[in-house]
């Protein structure tokens, strides 16, 4: 039981705003949820760096993703963050594939395509002029890699209460402290570009990296996080601790506001977790 020390230092605060999960869900469906956030950033990098998505093999059998194209017109420090990222997405899911054995589930329908058109417009707040692709330009490129990275470590971060055995929750640690060097690499990254003009409704980098942070903010369904823009290097609590999303507010996100399909999902995502919150 923690003391009233403990709670006085902030911990009891943390651990009411940790996300539960319901009693039946298994560590197997824990990780078959990342496995499918792993999908969705794998195939993203992969194309980004090669214009083809992952193999059949690693996709489990799985379809290949709506719009997949390589990335065009980076500069040397997006192209070598690019790169490292890739790297390490596709070796996550290779590892959770390997990790859940036969209980993984298959790559669900993905769209890296027009998700991008959608999630810009739902930012923007209107139809844009002209339609967003993260493939375009190094600028635009940063600016999709940053839809993703912030969700990795909120939903790891909410995600590793519910494992218990030792070997998966240190692999899940330490795909959390990975995911959290790609968010703050993309951050600075854009943060160095902030004043340029994205070609969106008149909107600089920091203005319309504000304004999809609000987006994420406003759907994943609690108020207990703060999505900050170029703003922080790091969105965390007043102690400097890292927020936490709900499997059901990252599902949120990810179906751009769909309960059970949508977004980046059309079809919605494999397992037992794949209802986002109403």
């Amino acid at each position: 039981m923690l003391s009233s020390r403990a709670c006085l230092a902030g911990l009891c605060v943390l651990l009411a705003c940790t996300p539960a999960f319901a009693a039946n869900i298994t560590e197997a469906d824990v990780l078959n949820f990342a496995l499918n956030l792993e999908y969705l950033e794998a195939n993203f990098y992969k194309c980004a760096r090669d214009g083809k998505p992952l193999s059949s093999e690693l996709r489990g059998g799985g379809p290949a993703p709506i719009g997949c194209k390589k990335a065009q017109g980076l500069d040397a420090e997006s192209l070598y963050l690019l790169r490292q990222i890739a790297a390490d997405e596709i070796a996550h899911v290779r590892f959770l594939r390997k990790a859940l054995g036969d209980a993984a589930v298959p790559q669900p329908l993905i769209d890296i395509g027009p998700a991008f058109v959608a999630a810009a417009n739902a930012a923007a707040g209107t139809t844009l002029d002209k339609k967003f692709s993260p493939y375009r330009s190094a600028v635009e490129f940063l600016h999709g890699a940053f839809i993703f990275e912030d969700v990795g470590v909120t939903a790891y971060h909410g995600g590793l209460r519910a494992l218990t055995t030792d070997a998966f929750r240190d692999a899940a640690e330490g795909i959390l402290a990975v995911e959290a060097y790609h968010a703050g690499a993309v951050r600075l990254a854009l943060r160095n570009k902030r004043w340029l003009k994205t070609g969106y409704a008149d909107t600089t980098v920091q203005q319309l990296i504000g304004l999809i942070s609000k987006l994420r903010d406003s759907a994943d369904c609690s108020d207990a996080t703060e999505d900050a823009g170029l703003e922080l290097l790091a969105p965390a609590d007043k102690s400097g601790i890292a927020y936490s999303r709900s499997v059901e507010g990252v599902l949120k996100i990810v179906y751009l506001g769909g309960v059970n399909k949508g977004g980046f999902f059309p079809k919605g995502v494999n397992g037992v977790i794949r209802r986002a919150c109403a």
